[in-house]
């Protein structure tokens, strides 16, 4: 009798401990709401954006309505940090053609971009040399970027959707009158 009672006494810790663990997983479940996923295609071209208009505003503050020829200045970057830039800028009158020869060697150089119709807010801090060559005028735009080696830490946030970025990546990117196009981190994104 006391084998039998002894059985039964066992099988009922194991089906108690079964259903206390399955519980504790059901409600946690319940407890908790799962932020909704901020996906790699989406947080990639996020980042290339912040990327994007991080340089338009560093060539905004310290190359646009400069005189054209060689260019050689340490700036401040937007945020903090600093960028060199190097290089060459040439201008067509005739055409109305801005050309550029430049590079951006950042150190330290934090960008912070909004876009308040997308919710978005990227905030990057860059170390790294982009270059930048192409030509644009009132009728079109051709630019690429490029880098092979450029290290970015900070955050993205879409939303309620926020991912953080510390590594380093090669970087590419076309500006043209259609749109942008980016490859980091093995991405490839547009926009």
């Amino acid at each position: 009798m006391s084998m039998i009672c002894g059985g039964w006494h066992g099988r009922g810790w194991r089906v108690t401990a079964v259903a206390l663990a399955l519980a504790v997983v059901v409600i946690s479940n319940m407890s908790c709401t799962k932020p909704p996923r901020y996906s790699d295609e989406s947080f990639y071209e996020d980042v290339a954006w912040g990327i994007m208009t991080g340089l338009v505003d560093i060539y905004n503050q310290n190359i646009a309505g400069t005189p054209t020829g060689p260019v050689d200045i340490v700036a401040s970057g937007p945020f903090g940090g600093t960028v060199h830039i190097t290089g060459a800028t040439t201008y067509d009158q005739n055409n109305g053609i801005q050309t550029v020869h430049l590079q951006y060697d950042m150190s330290n150089c934090r960008v912070s971009s909004t876009s308040s119709s997308s919710n978005l807010n990227v905030d990057l801090t860059l170390n790294g040399v982009i270059s930048e060559n192409g030509s644009w005028s009132a009728g079109y735009v051709s630019l690429a970027y490029d880098s092979p080696g450029l290290r970015l830490d900070g955050s993205s946030e879409r939303g309620s959707r926020q991912r953080d970025v510390n590594d380093m990546t090669s970087f590419k990117a076309n500006r043209t009158s259609s749109g942008t196009s980016a490859e980091l981190f093995g991405f490839k994104v547009s926009w």
